[in-house]
């Protein structure tokens, strides 16, 4: 049996968290919290974009540590480099488990570094077709993605969000890295919310109290569906809104703010067609505010580090999914049980229309997401699990490296 020191310090290194609205970067920070509040220490080692945001704070119970990054030039990217090995180096004395992200820039310097320096290195794909194992290192022809194969190697564990991230995985290292399997996790709601707490957000929020209201959240970029989407619910022949959330304009200490100008272009996209059916807000207001306030989750991406933040939060307020069928969508949507998946126009428009037309349908999905939540979702059996396999995959690696 494994025993854990209960004060041994977690380091998550995630490129951004709070006040960034990142879906991976906030669930750092909830995955830290929840750690936290169970007797654990925790802290987050993020992004500083521009030197704009603290260099050190606290935010709900953790302390989150900002290295600076000057993400518009090469110069800049290359020092944050020098910057994080400076900074790494200095904390070395600290022993602990490292959990890497892969949307963290200069990840594979973190996993080298802490292999050599003793550390119990954990990583964990963000994004498929982004930092998925047959993306970053599985050509082995390539002798660049060999480097990275002997790199990633030196983890002591992957966390795979799905089975796609799991097998993908799998084929890259067979069985010599152990691969935990489960979705990052979200806080859940009690009681679940009801049709008043419904009247009362949208009161709260300035929204029409009649509408089907379909949500939609994240940041307005190609990736996320648009302008696509755009076209496509222009085309729906029933009645709803579009509430889309997230960042309209970001500031220069959001790394996403190099996306400002496309973002713009596909606001101004879905005012042209979809006029009085579409309204943009930015997340000002407590997150699940705009669930409580929703009928549907809409999810047109193209690829997720599937399920994404949003779907965890949707099905933790009782919200049916209509989600594009992507790379571990199928792993969580079941279809006609707790949502729909689509492929192409036609089925998204067989689809959409079928839930925005009838309210039995939207209530007996939206039920079923919400139980499916209740039993798979939850953040803090979701931490627990995960220490348990941090605690056996280290107990393995230390074994395996004598």
């Amino acid at each position: 049996m494994v025993r854990r020191i209960k004060k041994l310090p977690i380091t998550i290194f995630t490129s951004e968290t709070a006040p960034a609205f990142a879906g991976d970067g906030l669930n750092a920070l909830l995955l830290a919290e929840s750690l936290i509040k169970k007797g654990y220490s925790a802290q987050l080692i993020c992004l500083n974009p521009n030197k704009l945001l603290p260099k050190s704070e606290v935010i709900n119970g953790v302390t989150i540590r900002r290295i600076a990054y000057h993400y518009k030039n090469k110069r800049g990217r290359l020092w944050l480099r020098v910057n994080m090995l400076l900074y790494i180096l200095g904390a070395a004395r600290k022993q602990g488990y490292w959990l890497i992200y892969g949307a963290m820039p200069a990840n594979r310097l973190l996993v080298l570094t802490g292999w050599i320096l003793g550390k119990k290195v954990f990583f964990r794909s963000t994004l498929y077709s982004f930092d998925d194992a047959s993306t970053l290192i599985s050509s082995k022809k390539n002798p660049v993605k060999a480097i990275y194969r002997f790199i990633y190697g030196r983890v002591a564990g992957y966390h795979a969000l799905n089975s796609v991230f799991a097998e993908a995985w799998r084929k890259t290292y067979n069985e010599i890295i152990p691969i935990f399997v489960s979705p990052q996790g979200t806080t859940i709601p009690y009681p679940a919310p009801n049709i008043q707490n419904r009247k009362n957000a949208r009161s709260e929020l300035g929204l029409p109290p009649d509408p089907i209201i379909v949500l939609m959240v994240g940041h307005l970029i190609t990736r996320k569906g648009f302008p696509d989407i755009f076209e496509w619910l222009a085309k729906a022949n029933c009645s709803f809104l579009l509430l889309h959330v997230g960042t309209i304009h970001a500031p220069e200490s959001n790394i996403i703010s190099i996306r400002n100008n496309e973002m713009r272009q596909n606001i101004v996209a879905g005012q042209n067609l979809l006029g009085e059916r579409v309204k943009f807000m930015e997340c000002s207001q407590r997150p699940s505010l705009y669930y409580y306030a929703a009928d549907i989750l809409l999810l047109a991406s193209a690829a997720e580090g599937y399920p994404p933040n949003t779907v965890n939060e949707a099905m933790a307020a009782g919200l049916p999914i209509l989600s594009n069928r992507i790379a571990g969508s199928t792993d969580y949507i079941s279809d006609n049980h707790n949502g729909f998946l689509y492929t192409g126009f036609d089925e998204f428009i067989s689809r959409f229309s079928q839930l925005v037309s009838n309210q039995d349908i939207r209530q007996q999905l939206g039920n079923n997401a919400r139980l499916y939540a209740e039993k798979y979702l939850d953040v803090n059996p979701i931490a627990e699990n995960l220490l348990k396999f941090m605690d056996e995959s280290a107990a393995r690696h230390s074994r395996h490296s004598h």
